[in-house]
């Protein structure tokens, strides 16, 4: 063992004696890649001497790698979790208006005060996708009608409203969007009823009506239009409806 130690003394020795460590650890420091200072001091253990550990600038840039990449993997959650949220309220403010057309004896007009084209978008794929499942393509149709529907429901009723009138374009685009909510339904139900019979005529009426009532009571209420023209409005929406339940029906 004594052997041993002085071998471990031996080796140790000579070259903090002989200044190659400091000798060393200065020419490394002045070329910025060794430690930040020469050690000042040698420890005494067990009769070894050796050097003190002392940190390079390497280590220190190594720390703070693993600092910033920390502080990355903490912004990377927040924002996951803030997009999430996002995501989950825009849903929800998307599920309730079409919840509420669900109705038509109780429909919450205040659900739709804020526009949107994000659901009426949908319902109108879904027809389409109803359709071609029942071997009719009509996606072009279906958002060619839409378009001209809101233009000729927004001019009947700026016309009926006059200056009280506070329709826009996009709200109504959004309403009709909205209340095609029973024509998708039906548009389902087709492909389970036999085609050409009273029955899916039967159907349809009723659907056709529940649209109408529906979107009927959303632009009364939403666009401070009167009572006296609330069967005007809804003739032109029973109308649009009748339009696109022929779809169905033919």
């Amino acid at each position: 063992m004594a052997g041993s130690n002085e071998n471990c003394v031996g080796d140790v020795r000579p070259s903090i004696s002989q200044g190659g460590f400091l000798k060393t650890t200065t020419q490394r420091a002045d070329e910025g890649i060794g430690p930040t200072r020469r050690a000042l001091s040698v420890i005494n253990l067990n009769g070894a001497r050796y050097a003190p550990y002392v940190a390079t600038k390497r280590d220190a840039l190594r720390e703070k790698n693993a600092v910033s990449s920390t502080n990355v993997l903490q912004n990377s959650k927040e924002l996951c979790c803030t997009a999430s949220g996002q995501a989950a309220s825009t849903i929800g403010s998307g599920t309730k208006p079409s919840m509420s057309i669900l109705n038509p004896f109780r429909v919450k007009p205040d659900l739709h005060e804020d526009s949107d084209l994000s659901g009426p978008f949908l319902f109108l794929m879904a027809f389409g996708l109803f359709q071609l499942l029942a071997g009719k393509l009509h996606f072009g149709i279906i958002l060619g009608w839409v378009t001209v529907s809101a233009l000729f429901l927004y001019v009947v009723f700026n016309m009926l409203a006059g200056r009280n009138g506070n329709l826009d374009l996009y709200r109504c685009l959004s309403l009709i969007g909205y209340c095609m909510l029973p024509i998708v339904i039906l548009s389902a139900l087709s492909l389970f009823v036999p085609q050409g019979g009273g029955v899916i005529l039967g159907v349809t009426g009723v659907f056709v009506i529940w649209s109408t009532r529906v979107c009927t009571r959303l632009l009364v209420e939403l666009a401070s239009c009167e009572d006296e023209h609330r069967g005007l409005i809804a003739y032109a929406c029973f109308l649009i409806y009748v339009l696109f339940s022929l779809l169905v029906v033919f």
